[in-house]
């Protein structure tokens, strides 16, 4: 008995199942679509434009075209039904009749990314389905935006590394040593001097964009800067003895002497060879040298002012002929080159050797025994320095013709129109890379906005940075063009 029960229920069952099968069956094949589905891509704020077509395999009465919500397949974001309209001219279609359907989609205030869902067909004997994709991305005004952006801020990076950052630290540093000189009332003259000159070059080679040779004459300035600010105090004393060699000269009272002259032209550029010199005692074994020869000078003078003096007790007649040769002495010594020591000490000798003939005649005419004060036995040691260079004539002033003046007006256009010409190709190379690759590619660009937008503005920035370091690379191997 409950066999036969059960037998019963599976055959009702089974007699159910394939009744809803046949409607199904005659439903879907009332009617078809072609295409079968529809893919529409378009940007936000659009409207798209569908045509499909409608066969049908049964008559249908009532019909009519029914638009349903669309979800987005990543969020939760719908495509509006109001959004999708169609217009269907007929109600009624006989077996095998044709419908052609235009369809407009509109994307205002739709949220970029991609929907799936369907359309449908209603009539009186059932349901029609039409599968619809609707891609949606953001304009095109954004992303390119975006992406110029990034690539201009990779080109604004590239041309402070290149040029901004070695002029910013430059002048960093040109802005402590000023600040430094300006605070130090006491500089010396020569040291301020060769550190503006210094500063001057830095300034002409920043204003050429020689970055280098601006670094090598700043680093000379700090040099001179360091050196005096470390034996500041001995600095002073060296110079201030200067100043004490100076009135020495002064004191002996000889401004044509041509000895005394070169004196004064090496002490001048021993003190200009100063800011040069590692450490003040390399001035102080300068200065000695040129005190011992003006102390030389002194005393061989004093040796003929005595002659010269002593020559007034020998009679009148015999006078004239000293006279002259202490007057050939002391011309002799006014023309002495500080460093010939030859010259110098044959003088001395000449000198010595007149004194005690002089003293000889004296003595012959008169009856007292007079004995002249020996000339002091100082050593003779130390060379000439350097000598002073005589000051040249400065070169007259370059002059350029109005056709050169032309020229080179031109020339500098048209290295102002290579540079903007080379960024800009630049630019719309990259920037339509990216732009190809990472919106006209995505059909949804714009549904993740951080990581799209995010994605151009890296992809900008690291294409014109990869640029420049290519171009950097290509420049080391020294190939023409690339200089």
């Amino acid at each position: 008995m409950r066999n036969a029960k059960t037998n019963r229920w599976l055959v009702l069952v089974s007699i159910t199942l394939l009744a809803l099968g046949s409607v199904v069956a005659v439903a879907q094949a009332q009617g078809s679509f072609t295409p079968a589905q529809i893919t529409v891509s378009g940007t936000r704020n659009t409207v798209a434009h569908r045509v499909v077509q409608l066969q049908t395999t049964a008559p249908l009465t009532d019909v009519r075209f029914l638009a349903l919500d669309i979800p987005q397949t990543a969020g939760d974001a719908v495509l509006p039904a109001r959004a999708i309209q169609a217009t269907l001219p007929v109600t009624r279609l006989a077996t095998n009749s044709f419908l052609t359907i235009p369809l407009t989609i509109d994307l205002a205030g739709v949220p970029s990314g991609q929907y799936q869902g369907e359309a449908q067909v209603w009539h009186q004997e059932g349901v029609i389905s039409l599968p619809v994709t609707v891609n949606v991305k953001d304009g095109w005004f954004g992303p390119l935006l975006v992406l110029l952006i990034g690539i201009l801020l990779a080109v604004g990076v590239s041309y402070y590394r290149a040029k901004g950052k070695p002029r910013d630290e430059l002048l960093v540093r040109v802005g402590v040593l000023q600040t430094g000189i300006r605070q130090d009332a006491a500089l010396d003259g020569q040291f301020r001097a060769r550190i503006e000159a210094a500063l001057v070059d830095v300034e002409t080679a920043l204003r050429a964009e020689k970055w280098e040779p601006a670094q090598a004459a700043l680093d000379q300035a700090e040099g001179v800067w360091n050196r005096w600010r470390k034996g500041r105090a001995d600095w002073l004393a060296q110079l201030a003895y200067v100043t004490t060699l100076r009135q020495g000269i002064q004191d002996l009272h000889a401004p044509q002497s041509r000895y005394l002259q070169r004196i004064e032209r090496e002490l001048t550029a021993v003190t200009r060879r100063a800011p040069d010199m590692e450490k003040p005692e390399n001035l102080r074994t300068e200065l000695e040298k040129l005190a011992d020869q003006i102390n030389r000078y002194a005393k061989l003078r004093t040796a003929g002012d005595t002659i010269g003096q002593t020559i007034n007790q020998l009679p009148v007649n015999e006078r004239p002929s000293w006279q002259q040769r202490a007057a050939d002495w002391q011309q002799q010594l006014d023309e002495l080159e500080p460093g010939n020591e030859t010259t110098w000490t044959a003088l001395q000798t000449a000198m010595r050797a007149g004194q005690q003939e002089l003293a000889q005649a004296i003595a012959a005419h008169q009856s007292q025994d007079e004995t002249l004060e020996s000339l002091p036995q100082a050593a003779v040691k130390g060379i000439l320095g350097q000598q002073m260079l005589a000051a040249l004539l400065p070169l007259p002033a370059a002059t350029i013709s109005l056709d050169d003046a032309q020229a080179a007006a031109n020339a500098d256009w048209r290295l102002r129109l290579f540079r903007w010409v080379s960024y800009g190709l630049v630019i719309i190379l990259l920037a339509g890379a990216g732009f190809a690759e990472l919106y006209i590619g995505k059909a949804t660009f714009g549904a993740n906005a951080w990581g799209d937008y995010l994605a151009l503005l890296a992809w900008g920035f690291g294409a014109e940075v990869s640029r420049t370091a290519v171009v950097e690379m290509v420049r080391g191997w020294g190939l023409p063009g690339f200089s």
